[in-house]
This record gives structure tokens, sequence and C-alpha cells, in this order.
């Protein structure tokens, strides 16, 4: 699939390209008068340039995930004292609701099977019960009961999107062969302004738990991992190596010349205005950029 994608997307010369992916040294890219069919088999096959480049680690693939960040950390040239460093980070992400919303009510109540039905069957199913007209005087009381206070008091939300995730649609897309798994919800959700391409994988990131490898890989200071800008995890911005980050509220702006401005990674925080798209300089929307870089200016 992803050999089909760069085909697609590399058939072209550079200058024609809708998105140049910028991989012709690695041989991903029409060669001579080569017809698409021929170049997408060339790609597709297993000791293909395609193959080659996702195995070498060489990509943002390896780059982004958990062993990828720590070896770019590892392998940093060290910092200059004659050089300032400042470093920004971006997240897309909202937290998951807290609060059950306003709407669960007429959610509930449109479910296929009434919450006071539901009971009616369920009591009758029990002997004991079935007698004296037990049953009735506990689903008048139900029917003054508003069923999605009870819920909300037993689980949060993002434990029963977790259930309806994970109990019913991926299970109903394995039984029917599709070949997908749905992220279950994590504690962050993207923001409404990221670029719909990448509101998935915002989601995905938001919900994906480390590992206990990964854990072990990062450290005591794991920090979180969760926050993300819909490509890249937030927590790895900051800069290479903790030992040389700090916040820009400590940089010594009264003598700017000193050694202790250079050589090291002033954070300058984290924006939450912007997604990858934006900071790369793809599809930006104007607005958003203003907004942003307002924000960065007053907070800082």
């Amino acid at each position: 699939m992803v050999a089909r994608l760069f085909a697609t997307v590399s058939f072209q010369a550079p200058p024609h390209r809708v998105y140049d992916l910028q991989l012709d040294h690695w041989g991903i890219c029409r060669t001579g008068n080569e017809t698409f069919q021929s170049m997408r088999q060339r790609l597709e096959s297993d000791t293909g340039p395609v193959s080659k480049w996702f195995e070498s680690g060489r990509n943002a693939f390896y780059d982004n995930s958990i062993e990828g960040v720590s070896e770019l950390h590892v392998q940093t040239i060290p910092t200059s004292s004659l050089v300032y460093y400042f470093s920004l980070s971006f997240s897309s992400t909202i937290p998951f609701p807290s609060n059950w919303p306003s709407w669960t009510n007429d959610a509930i109540n449109s479910f296929p099977v009434t919450i006071v039905d539901f009971t009616r069957h369920v009591l009758r199913s029990i002997p004991l019960l079935n007698i004296g007209g037990i049953i009735e005087h506990i689903v008048d009381g139900l029917v003054h009961t508003t069923g999605w206070v009870v819920l909300s008091q037993l689980t949060s939300l993002r434990e029963l999107v977790r259930w309806a995730t994970e109990q019913i649609a991926n299970r109903l897309l394995h039984e029917m062969d599709y070949n997908v798994v749905l992220p279950p919800p994590g504690e962050y959700l993207p923001r409404k302004d990221v670029m719909p391409l990448m509101l998935p994988t915002v989601y995905a990131m938001g919900g994906q738990d480390l590992t206990d490898k990964q854990k072990d890989i990062l450290g005591p200071n794991v920090g979180n991992w969760y926050l993300n800008d819909g490509i890249v995890n937030t927590e790895s911005m900051r800069g290479p190596d903790d030992s040389i980050v700090r916040s820009v509220d400590g940089f010594p702006a009264s003598n700017p010349n000193s050694s202790e401005a250079r050589g090291k990674y002033w954070h300058v925080g984290v924006n939450g205005q912007m997604d990858h798209a934006d900071e790369i300089g793809i599809f930006i929307e104007q607005n958003t950029v203003s907004g942003s870089v307002s924000g960065t200016i007053n907070n800082h």
C-alpha cells in the first residue's frame, strides 16, 4: 500500500508533484521512460527501494518511534558554547472530557432497548423477584431516575467509549475480515482545527500506552508521551538531552552574552495552536499562524 502511494506521488518530475517526498536519492522516483506499472512493481518489490528505505531506520517512521527518539538524542552532536539554542514544542490535543456531556440522556433514550424495558426483562427472568409486583415497583423507580446519571456515576465516558471500541467495533471489524483495528480512546482528543488527514493520528497517539520496554528506554523521567502534534510526540521536541534543556523563563536576558546563555536549549514552551502540517509549511492557515505567533510572543 505504501509503495503504491509513493509511486503515485513520485511518478511526475519534482516540479509537477502535488507533494514531493524528496526520496529520489533512494530510487523512489521514475527512472527514464518507465511506465507507471513498471515503477509501481519496482517499488513494491521486497528488494525494492521502498523496502530498503523503510528497513534502513533512516526515516521518520523510525525516528518518531521511542527507540528512534532515544537514538537521535544520543547521536546529537554536543552543543557549542558560541551558539544560542531555542526550541519550541507543539501540541494538537485537548483533554478527553471528564464529565458526561449534556446530550447523554438523549443518546441513552435513543438506544434500541430502553433502560426500563431492559431492566423489566432481566428482572422477570429471576423467579424470586417475579412475585407480588416487586418488578413493577423497581421499574417505576427507574422511570423516575435519569439513567445516564446512574451510568455516569458507575463509569467514565472514556471507559464507555473504550468498551464500545474494543468489545463491539473492533470485534465486528475482525469478524468482517477488515484488517483494521480502531485505537482506543486515550487521555486526549484532537483539536477541531487539526488538518483532517491527521485527526486519526492525533487521536491514536493520544491513547497509545508505552510498553515496559519503551519506559525502560526513556528512563525514570518519562514525561507525557500522549501529547502530540499529529505526527510527533510533544515530549520529544524540547531538546536532545534534559541536562542541557532550560525553560526560557530562566534565560539571562540582562546578560545575554554570558556563558550561561549559550550552549543550552532554551525551551520557549508548548504552542497549542499549530499542528504538524502548519509547522513544516504545508497547507498553512494564515489565521492560525498569526494567532500562534502573537500568542507565543505575548506568553514569553
